[in-house]
């Protein structure tokens, strides 16, 4: 909601970081709500469905949030994002079970895997790899509008790359398990 109402770039910047913020928080907790609900055996292709549900909002929502944009302008079409978010999070909410929770774990303790080497070692790779998948969304869509590339076209193509990244992220999980 921010994001649509901002004044200026500064509040835009900060809305999305915030965004962004709420995202990074989120999808570990729904990663290991995952692996609580299932059987141990499936907990790879559980983690694998959380993280096709980031693949398949890209997938669909990027090329939507284009040709909305094109017809309601980007302010409404980020509106009409953050009401769909809501709705979606009651009904996360009325739907999921309770699961229990466990003791809150220091942040010295959770930094200490840093202490091992191939953590350090795959860590920024992870990072490098999932700025990589989303810059790609932003630099493609300049890239195609300056080839005079329809947004019908453009969504079509963007829906593609995301489907590919759903397929990857699914073969993966059932790999995993």
């Amino acid at each position: 909601v921010l994001t649509a109402l901002s004044p200026n770039l500064t509040v835009l910047i900060v809305s999305r970081i915030l965004a962004a913020t709420g995202a990074a928080v989120f999808t570990p907790n729904a990663g290991s709500v995952a692996a609580i609900l299932v059987r141990p055996e499936l907990r790879g292709r559980a983690l694998a469905m959380v993280i096709s549900g980031l693949t398949i909002a890209a997938a669909v929502g990027v090329p939507l949030g284009l040709l909305a944009s094109q017809w309601l302008g980007w302010r409404m079409t980020i509106g009409l994002v953050a009401v769909l978010a809501m709705a979606s999070a009651l009904g996360v909410r009325l739907v999921m079970p309770e699961v229990p929770g466990s003791p809150g774990i220091p942040l010295r303790q959770r930094l200490a895997v840093l202490r091992i080497p191939s953590v350090r070692a795959i860590l920024p790779l992870t990072w490098l790899g999932m700025g990589a998948s989303y810059t790609a969304y932003v630099y493609t869509v300049e890239l195609l509008r300056d080839l005079n590339i329809g947004s019908g076209i453009m969504a079509v193509m963007l829906f593609l790359y995301g489907a590919g990244a759903f397929v990857g992220v699914t073969l993966s999980g059932y790999g995993t398990d």
